[in-house]
């Protein structure tokens, strides 16, 4: 009587770790699945990015302010805040040693005004540079700025 109990207790103690490795793994593949889908399709939810006129070490050009933005990212995982990028793309951004400086051109009391804006990140094999656009958090999108379109990127070495 006493063998049969301890096979049997091995027996549900098996089963019960095998259930909790094959959800553990299945949470792990949803988290990695969901970040490969994020990094695959969100460069392409909306149209290309921004682009620009040269003029000598000035980029400059306008953006479409109607769009949410060309890359999303959620960094919690209840996906509560959601935040938006939009890109400039340029081919002088190809240069890993280039720090450049942002300027948005945006609407204050009623002045345009050019504004020092800082980057996200910079993909230097594209040329594409990212600013944050806006945030969405509890369903509500709240803009940085209020942003007229235009902007430029003064290249530094």
């Amino acid at each position: 009587m006493r063998k049969n109990y301890i096979t049997k207790t091995l027996g549900g103690l098996t089963i019960m770790f095998s259930i909790f490795l094959f959800f553990a793994a299945a949470k792990q593949l949803t988290y990695q699945n969901e970040q490969i889908v994020a990094n695959i399709t969100s460069g392409t939810k909306n149209p290309l990015p921004a682009v620009e006129k040269v003029d000598n070490r000035i980029i400059s050009g306008n953006f479409n302010t109607e769009l949410d933005g060309n890359v999303r990212y959620s960094y919690d995982e209840n996906k509560t805040i959601e935040f938006s990028y939009k890109a400039i793309k340029s081919d002088k951004l190809k240069n890993e040693k280039l720090n450049p400086v942002l300027k948005l051109e945006i609407e204050e009391s009623g002045n345009k005004i050019w504004k020092e804006t800082k980057w996200s990140w910079i993909d230097y094999d594209q040329g594409i540079l990212y600013f944050h656009f806006q945030t969405k958090k509890d369903g509500i999108n709240k803009i940085e700025a209020n942003f007229t379109g235009k902007y430029q990127i003064i290249l530094n070495d």
